[in-house]
């Protein structure tokens, strides 16, 4: 399975996020202070990541989104459901992705 991953050591403080892509289900560009173009959200169906401060958001969003694209495009072309660690992964009613994901969030305390 593909993740995203996020890494950051802050003043001692140190932060792992990994997001499978299986969970993901919009990245979209965003601003900070609402006018800086320097943020990305990564939303699953429990919860919004906003990752700010790059330096090139538009390249980073780009590869973010062509890697969250071709997974889709693998799950959406196969033949019949796909099942993935125990999580069904299908298409639905007019070609939308359905997707059952866990309640927990397990990428999360993975790496604490």
């Amino acid at each position: 399975e593909r993740f995203i991953c996020f890494y950051s050591n802050l003043f001692g403080f140190e932060k792992k996020i990994k997001i499978p892509y299986s969970y993901i289900t919009c990245i979209t560009k965003e601003y900070t202070a609402v006018f800086i173009p320097n943020a990305i959200a990564v939303i699953t169906a429990r919860k919004e990541y906003i990752f700010r401060s790059f330096w090139d958001r538009d390249e980073c969003y780009d590869v973010l989104k062509q890697m969250h694209d071709m997974y889709r495009g693998v799950i959406e072309t196969g033949p019949q459901a796909h099942i993935e660690e125990g999580h069904a992964v299908g298409r639905g009613s007019k070609d939308l992705l359905i997707a059952a994901l866990p309640i927990s969030n397990q990428s999360d305390s993975n790496n604490k």
